[in-house]
């Protein structure tokens, strides 16, 4: 039986236990909430997960659904212990509910260590995600500001009139510093502040889709490795569908063969998009650059993305039967081959090139090699490179996000940028009419973003989402955004009031009765 001295004691523990469960449940709601947000990046979050476990299999499926059960743990934790709390009952938790959160807590915050790792400067895509939302969020964050100030009114109230009738005795006794009314006084500001807080914020921060002046033009597609969520990526299949969908341009990754041919490849290795472990199976994880092109050349690079179907778009229809049966052996396309179908169809040419590693036999000549050919293309401004070298002039030169002022001391004449910089520099690049490729969208939120932001050009998997978008989700001229908040604002405001009022009024009523 417990004794009367260990009772507070029970009680602050259960207090303890109580809050530890409210943090917890926090902590796995913003893990729920960042690996939902990244939803673009599933596909490449389970790539890495399968070349770190080596067992092919949909693992983030598997810790989605896991996280859910495991947030629906936490709540039923707090829930429950809550009740208990409130109806003054036994709220110290099981043994089992003690032991249970903290290796869970552990594994969820090593997962979300190991996700902003691997995502890098993608990560980014949490912040644009929820600035697209704000505005929403904005709104529910000042409804429940307006309710907590309406709760707190008559204790505010409270507070003065009871400052009115203890300020003679504080009179008395000459205490001026601190006496009921500086309470009274401080209390009351403080509260005004941090509502008037929550009721400047939607002035204080602009979402990207308000636009000054016009809405600027639609950037333009250029499709990234191809059309590469409808196709097998940098081929000539995905170069075909790049076109299909209107893409103006598309991106390719190169890299050059040990007897020294350039063809199109963005990993190191052939596992991921070959047959590689089928015809040289004793050399599946050598290095792509190892293999002489006529190797190279024997590989299926299509049958892959037929099998997996790894982004739903064969099963869901955008692919059609004849385009996916066309995929089969479908084989690694050599420079000269990308060449040509970009000049066949008046594409734009991007090339991402890979220097090999210092032992290969072209180390040291790959890219003359490379910048040799494509001068020889004929195709001049509409190939777009990173090289500086002057076999590079008579092509565009695109460099990294930098500061305007440097631009022409750079030699760039385009910005080739990740998509989640800031704001700020995207507008000076629209200020500056410097055109701006970002890369790699696959949000139509953010791709609504930078249209509004006055992006040129945009780097894409999924040319047949981003194609049929007509206009940004939802955008707003400067002026009414400001007009269209200072409406909510006094509506919210003057609701508020009213719903005091009624309530003082319904409890004066009670009183006299």
């Amino acid at each position: 039986m417990d004794t009367p001295t260990n009772e507070p004691t029970k009680k602050i523990a259960e207090r303890i236990w109580f809050a530890f469960f409210v943090v917890f449940t926090l902590n796995i709601a913003a893990f729920t909430l960042i690996a939902m947000l990244m939803q673009p990046l599933w596909y490449d979050v389970n790539e890495f997960l399968i070349s770190m476990l080596n067992i092919e299999f949909n693992w983030l499926v598997l810790i989605i659904v896991l996280t859910f059960l495991v947030l629906g743990y936490g709540l039923y934790l707090v829930i429950y212990h809550l009740i208990m709390l409130i109806k003054r009952r036994k709220a110290l938790p099981h043994l089992a509910n003690r032991i249970i959160p903290f290796p869970l807590v552990l594994i969820w915050n090593g997962m979300l260590i190991l996700l902003i790792m691997e995502a890098g400067s993608e990560l980014s895509i949490v912040r644009t995600q929820l600035e697209h939302i704000s505005p929403i969020l904005i709104l529910i964050l000042i409804i429940i500001a307006s309710a907590v100030f309406v709760i707190l009114l008559p204790k505010i109230t409270d507070l003065w009139a009871k400052a009115k009738v203890y300020l003679e005795l504080f009179k008395k006794e000459e205490r001026k510093v601190w006496n009921p009314r500086n309470k009274a006084i401080i209390v009351t500001l403080s509260v005004i502040v941090i509502y008037l807080m929550f009721l400047i914020m939607p002035f204080t921060f602009t979402p990207s889709n308000v636009v000054i002046g016009s809405l600027p033009d639609k950037p333009q597609l250029v499709a990234h490795r191809g059309a590469s969520h409808l196709a097998p990526e940098n081929t000539i299949a995905a170069g075909e569908l790049a076109v299909k969908w209107g893409a103006i341009g598309w991106e390719i990754d190169i890299a050059i063969s040990y007897d020294g041919i350039i063809f199109l490849m963005h990993d190191s290795t052939l596992e991921r998009t070959t047959n590689i472990a089928e015809v040289f199976p004793e050399r599946k994880s050598d290095r792509a650059e190892s293999f002489n092109i006529s190797d190279i050349l024997l590989l299926d690079a299509g049958s892959w993305f037929v099998n997996q179907d790894p982004f739903g778009t064969i099963s869901d229809g955008y692919v059609t039967q004849i385009e996916s049966d066309s995929y089969i052996e479908e084989k690694i396309p050599t420079l000269a081959e990308a060449i040509n179908f970009t000049r066949d169809n008046n594409l734009i040419l991007d090339v991402e090139d890979y220097r090999p590693s210092n032992n290969h036999p072209y180390y040291a000549t790959y890219e003359d090699i490379l910048l040799d050919q494509l001068n020889a293309s004929g195709l001049g401004k509409d190939i777009i490179v990173s090289s500086s070298k002057p076999l590079a002039d008579p092509m565009t030169r695109k460099c990294g996000p930098i500061c305007p002022c440097y631009m022409h001391s750079e030699g760039c004449e385009l910005v080739n940028t990740q998509h989640g910089i800031s704001n700020a520099r995207f507008k000076e690049y629209q200020e500056e009419n410097i055109s701006v490729m970002a890369w790699t969208v696959d949000s139509p939120a953010r791709f609504s973003q930078l249209w509004c932001l006055g992006v040129d050009y945009v780097k894409t998997n999924d040319l047949h989402i981003l194609s049929t978008i007509e206009k940004p989700s939802w955008f707003l001229i400067t002026r009414n955004y400001y007009i269209g908040w200072s409406q909510l604002n006094i509506s919210i405001v003057t609701i508020s009031g009213i719903i005091y009022f009624l309530l003082k009024r319904r409890k004066t009523v009670q009183i006299d009765k």
